[in-house]
């Protein structure tokens, strides 16, 4: 067994490569939308490593202005609050505190034990199937997708000025 020490760097960098994983796989979920079940399949992993991408940067801030250890648990609220809610601009807190609300209430690290099937009713069941008529993977891992581009993006480009 091998031992990582868990850097703020190596989240930092896990959070760019999760999401480039999260917008690639939507974007072929895209292209292949005929064939039946795999556009599925892709939206709820993009889905999926959106969420991952944003624990990640959210997770290297806490780790690199707080330097506190791991606990385990995936409160994106508290790691928000722990460090990278000082680094939003005013001008972007609406944005950034909007994306990270639709995050918390339609992802869970524990998606990974889930289906697309799963997924599907969890997000019906919430009523964040509205309007999607059939895509509503498509249309949630978007709202993820896209939340991961502006908090990651966000926290890319301050990380030099920390």
């Amino acid at each position: 067994m091998y031992s990582v020490e868990w850097t703020a760097d190596i989240y930092f960098e896990a959070a760019k490569e999760h999401l480039a994983t999260a917008e690639f796989l939507f974007d072929r979920g895209a292209e292949i939308q005929s064939q039946d079940g795999y556009a599925d399949n892709r939206y709820f992993y993009a889905h999926y490593w959106a969420g991952i991408a944003i624990e990640c940067m959210l997770r290297a801030y806490q780790k690199r202005m707080n330097s506190t250890e791991w606990d385990g648990r995936h409160d994106l609220m508290k790691l928000y609050r722990d460090a990278f809610g000082t680094i939003v601009p005013d001008i972007r807190k609406e944005e950034i505190s909007s994306a990270l609300t639709d995050v918390m209430r339609r992802w869970h690290s524990s998606d990974r034990y889930s289906t697309s099937e799963g997924l599907r009713r969890y997000l019906y069941a919430r009523r964040f199937d509205t309007g999607a008529k059939g895509g509503e993977l498509k249309k949630n891992a978007r709202i993820l997708v896209n939340a991961a581009r502006s908090i990651v993006g966000l926290g890319g480009k301050k990380w030099q000025y920390l």
